[in-house]
């Protein structure tokens, strides 16, 4: 089960990840991204709470990269629990996400 909590402050939204991302939660992540207004600059993903992401959410989180290069807005991900940090790491997709 996926919970995402989103706050905006001014153009910043902040999505706030808990539980798993898998293949049955994964279109959840992907509507939350995808449905981001263009007017966004700044996408931080909390994954403090985010137990597990497999392969499908790993796709979500290229696409909603995709989707922020395009419009020019920033693309980050923060306190990352070591599972989903390794899981990025050994994917190479660490690289997605740009530097606070």
């Amino acid at each position: 089960m996926l919970e995402i909590k989103k706050e905006i402050e001014g153009a910043t939204v902040t999505l706030s990840l808990g539980g798993r991302v898998d293949v049955s939660s994964s279109a959840m992540l992907d509507e939350a991204l995808q449905s981001l207004s263009a007017d966004v600059e700044t996408v931080v993903l909390d994954a403090a709470n985010l137990e597990y992401i497999s392969s499908a959410g790993l796709r979500v989180l290229l696409r909603g990269a995709k989707k922020m290069r395009a419009q020019g807005a920033l693309y980050t991900i923060r306190n990352m629990t070591p599972v989903v940090q390794d899981a990025l790491e050994m994917t190479g997709m660490m690289a997605l996400f740009d530097e606070e």
